[in-house]
């Protein structure tokens, strides 16, 4: 895959869902959104349900949608070590999934006194490749990666291993052991789509028509998507489509009429899983604009603002997983303190998961309609984290 026809293709689908705003379909289709909070919410079985329980799927989606209320983040101190310089890589700097943890990283850099340079990876395994060597070369004690596939930076990170330069990463997935990196620090991304599946069969009240969407490019997306698929497929009254297969290439560059297109040979599909933001709002918009957004719900993960906005006005995306990205941040450098200064890796107490044991407890919250952040905002969780993290650090203030 190109990954910079990715970039290329996700500043697309910003422009497409500003667009569908304005020219979407009727006040009918933006009206008739629904939310899981009405789904199946005085009946648990009978009907045409076939006996289905719909309040056990109905409950995880009331706690998903409540999100963490309290800190669940670490609680061990620590103290960090001084003037180290940093390198924090993001995959590309215009993609808000990848460079908003990224810009949080740098700030709790800043927080400690440490000397921080992002650099931007442009959406291109290559450039990214080379920024790592370039860290390496350039005298970093430590580098962090955000949203890098790792075997786009093998050669980068066996330079980092010969000099002894540890590398963190975010948002990945993968198990530290099996990759070359540290620690990984993200959502635990079964969840994230045990989330996302208990949302379809709840909403549906057991009658989905689901059709799911992944890209295999990245283990996450395919971890959270077989687990959504699985999560449908429990509900004996539901009906589970083979996964429609695609790359990030093509975001922004035909995904949306090829979905259309998808819909109008198979009609009775009305739930879409569009794995991350930047293909949900894609999809979404094209489904607005064919008028299909009253019959047809996308699903995404991330929490980006521009899917928050196509959730509130109901065009076409009906709800999203999203994730703390302050959290995130400040998450991945606590990991990198612990491991700069020989102290234990915080493992989460919530799974034994080799692939999201590291992600400090990171918050996730179910937003739709009923829950959706004020325009403009993301998703914060109403934790401190800032706060908490610079007492752990032993600073002052918040």
């Amino acid at each position: 895959m190109s990954q910079t026809k990715h970039v290329a293709a996700t500043l697309a689908v910003v422009a497409a869902a500003t667009f569908a705003f304005g020219c979407g379909s009727s006040d009918d289709d933006s009206s008739s959104t629904s939310t899981a909070g009405t789904a199946a919410a005085s009946s648990t079985t009978g009907g045409d349900t076939g006996g289905v329980d719909l309040a056990k799927y109905q409950a995880v989606v009331d706690q998903a949608m409540k999100g963490p209320t309290e800190w669940e983040g670490p609680t061990e101190p620590v103290t960090p070590p001084k003037d180290i310089k940093l390198a924090i890589i993001t995959c590309a700097s215009v993609l808000q999934g990848c460079s908003d943890p990224a810009k949080a990283a740098a700030q709790a850099a800043k927080d400690l006194g440490w000397q921080a340079t992002v650099y931007d990876g442009k959406g291109d395994p290559a450039t990214q490749n080379k920024l790592v060597t370039q860290a390496v070369n350039s005298g970093a004690d430590a580098i962090l990666t955000f949203s890098i596939d790792p075997s786009f930076i093998k050669s980068g990170l066996a330079a980092a291993k010969a000099k002894g330069i540890p590398v963190g990463s975010s948002a990945q997935g993968v198990a530290a052991a099996d990759d070359g990196f540290a620690f990984d620090v993200g959502a635990n991304w079964e969840e994230v789509g045990n989330i996302q599946g208990n949302w379809i069969v709840a909403d549906s009240q057991g009658k989905a028509v689901f059709q799911p969407m992944i890209d295999k490019e990245y283990a996450s997306v395919v971890a959270s998507a077989e687990k959504a698929i699985d999560v449908v497929k429990s509900c004996s009254t539901c009906e589970v489509k083979d996964p429609e297969e695609f790359v990030g290439a093509n975001v922004g560059n035909g995904l949306g009429s090829r979905v259309v297109g998808l819909l109008r040979r198979d009609p009775k599909v009305d739930y879409l899983l569009a794995t991350y933001d930047p293909a949900a709002a894609d999809v979404a918009a094209a489904v607005n604009n064919a008028g299909m957004s009253s019959k047809v719900k996308v699903i995404g993960q991330i929490g980006l603002s521009q899917n928050f906005a196509l959730i509130r006005d109901g065009k076409g995306q009906a709800a999203d997983v999203a994730f703390d990205q302050t959290y995130t941040g400040y998450a991945t450098v606590d990991q990198l303190i612990r491991y700069l200064t020989k102290k234990p890796l915080i493992k989460s107490d919530k799974t034994t998961d080799e692939r999201y044991i590291y992600g400090e407890n990171v918050p996730m919250k179910l937003i739709t309609a009923e829950n959706a952040p004020p325009e403009g905002e993301a998703y914060n969780a109403p934790v401190d984290a800032v706060g908490h993290y610079r007492e752990l650090w032993g600073l002052s203030g918040s």
